[in-house]
C-alpha cells in the first residue's frame, strides 16, 4: 500500500482543485481543514451514510493517479466495499452526484453533518448548545447529537492532567530520551507521598433500575462537613510495596530526613543487601532542599537519583497504586476521625501488597518513555 503521507499530500492539493471547481465552497472551511491533516482519520463513517461531495471529487482524482479502492478506501477512512461500489456507479453513469432515495428524508444535508463534525473536531469540548450557536443553526440539540453519535464522537468524561508548558514538555522529552534504554528499573525504588481525604471526589459505579436514583440503596454517602485529611509517604519497587509512613503535622525537610533514615534506608537494607540501588522521587521542594542534597550526597553516588522531570506523575508507578490504595479506602465508607482513616488507609495498604504486582506496573515505565516521546513531551494515557 503506498506511503500514508503521500496520500495525505493529494488530499491537500485535491481540496485546492476543488476550490477553483466549486466556487460556491467556503474557503474559511478548507482552511480549517489545512490546519487539521489528521481530519480524516479521526472520521469514522456510520454505515450507510452517503459520500460527502469532497470525497467524491477526492476519489475521482486519486482514480486519476492510478491508486487502487482498497488504498483510497484506507486515505479516506471508508470501506473498500463503499468506495467499490461508488467507482463502479461513476464509471456506468460519468454522474458524480448522488441518486434521490425514497423514504424520510434527512433534517440535515450533507454539508451540515459536515460542519457538525468540523465544529466538534476543532473544539472537542463544545456542548451541543455550543455548536448550534457556533453553526448559526436552527437545528435541534437531539439532532447535532445524533450526527455525532453517528461518527463515533461519544460524550465522554474528560481526563483531568495537569497543564504542562513548553519547559515541562521539553524536560520530559529529555529524561525520556535519556532513559529510554535504561535497564535498572527493576533496581529503583519509587517513593511519594500522597494525601487521603473523607469523602474525596472518586467516582463509584452502581447497578440500578431507572428511575432510581435518589433511592438510599443507590446513594453513595460522603461527609462534606468535618472533612478529615490524612498524609502518608510510601515505598515501592518492583519487588512490591515498601512501608507506609504517616505523616503528622507539616511535611518539611527535617521529616523527610527522618523517613530517610528510619524507613528508607532499612527497606533498601532488606532488599537490596548489595547496595546496588536507585532512587526516584518527585521534584517536590522538601526533595530538593539543600540538607537533603547533602543527605543524598551522603548515602548515594550521583548516578543513584534520578533527575526526575517536572510535573511527571505518570512515570512514576506509585501513583497507580496510590490510585488503586484510593478507592479502596473510598470504598470502605465515612471516617469519624484521622485516626479511623488512617487505619483504612493502613489495611488497604497491607492488603494490596498481597495482590498487587508491582512487577508489572515497574516493568511498564519502557512503555510510558516511549509515549512521552512519541507525544513530544506531553502528557500519556497512564
Amino acid at each position: 500500500m503506498k506511503n500514508l503521507s503521500k496520500m495525505k499530500l493529494l488530499v491537500v492539493e485535491t481540496l485546492h482543485l476543488f476550490i477553483n471547481i466549486k466556487t460556491c465552497f467556503r474557503i474559511s472551511l478548507v482552511k480549517q481543514l489545512f490546519n487539521k491533516m489528521d481530519f480524516l482519520d479521526q472520521i469514522v463513517w456510520r454505515r450507510g451514510q452517503s459520500l460527502h461531495e469532497i470525497e467524491r471529487y477526492l476519489i475521482v482524482f486519486f482514480l486519476g493517479a492510478n491508486y487502487t479502492a482498497t488504498e483510497i478506501a484506507f486515505a479516506l477512512s471508508r470501506s473498500v466495499n463503499c468506495i467499490r461500489k461508488w467507482i463502479n456507479r461513476y464509471e456506468r453513469t460519468g454522474m458524480m452526484a448522488t441518486l434521490r432515495k425514497t423514504g424520510r428524508p434527512r433534517s440535515t444535508t450533507a454539508d451540515q453533518d459536515f460542519d457538525i463534525l468540523l465544529a466538534a473536531i476543532e473544539n472537542p469540548f463544545r456542548k451541543l448548545n455550543d455548536i448550534k450557536e457556533y453553526l448559526h443553526s436552527f437545528l435541534s440539540r437531539p439532532t447535532i447529537s445524533r450526527r455525532l453519535l453517528e461518527n463515533k464522537f461519544f460524550a465522554c468524561v474528560a481526563r483531568k492532567k495537569e497543564f504542562l508548558s513548553a519547559g515541562h514538555r521539553a524536560h520530559r522529552l529529555q529524561f525520556a530520551e535519556n532513559h529510554i534504554n535504561f535497564d535498572q528499573w527493576h533496581r529503583t525504588i519509587f517513593v511519594d507521598e500522597s494525601t487521603f481525604q473523607t469523602g474525596s471526589a472518586v467516582r463509584t459505579l452502581v447497578r440500578r433500575p431507572i428511575r432510581t436514583a435518589f433511592d438510599e440503596r443507590y446513594i453513595k454517602t460522603v461527609a462534606n462537613s468535618g472533612r478529615r485529611s490524612v498524609s502518608v509517604f510510601g515505598i515501592m519497587s518492583a519487588n512490591g510495596l515498601g512501608p507506609l509512613v504517616r505523616i503528622n503535622g507539616r511535611f518539611d525537610s527535617e521529616r523527610y530526613l527522618q523517613i530517610l533514615d528510619e524507613t528508607v534506608l532499612p527497606y533498601i537494607e532488606d532488599e537490596f543487601e548489595d547496595g546496588n540501588v536507585f532512587y526516584y522521587q518527585d521534584n517536590s521542594p522538601v526533595h530538593r532542599a539543600g540538607i537533603v542534597r547533602n543527605w543524598f550526597n551522603q548515602n548515594f553516588t550521583p548516578d543513584q537519583l534520578i533527575p526526575t522531570p517536572a510535573k511527571s506523575p505518570d512515570i512514576n508507578p506509585i501513583e497507580n497504586a496510590w490510585g488503586r490504595q484510593k478507592i479502596r479506602v473510598s470504598e470502605t465508607g465515612v471516617y469519624a476521625d484521622e485516626n479511623e482513616l488512617w487505619l483504612a488507609i493502613s489495611e488497604a495498604w497491607l492488603e494490596m501488597r498481597e495482590t498487587y504486582n508491582c512487577q508489572n506496573v515497574v516493568n511498564s515505565i519502557p512503555n510510558r518513555l516511549q509515549q512521552i516521546i512519541d507525544c513530544n513531551g506531553g502528557h500519556t494515557k497512564y
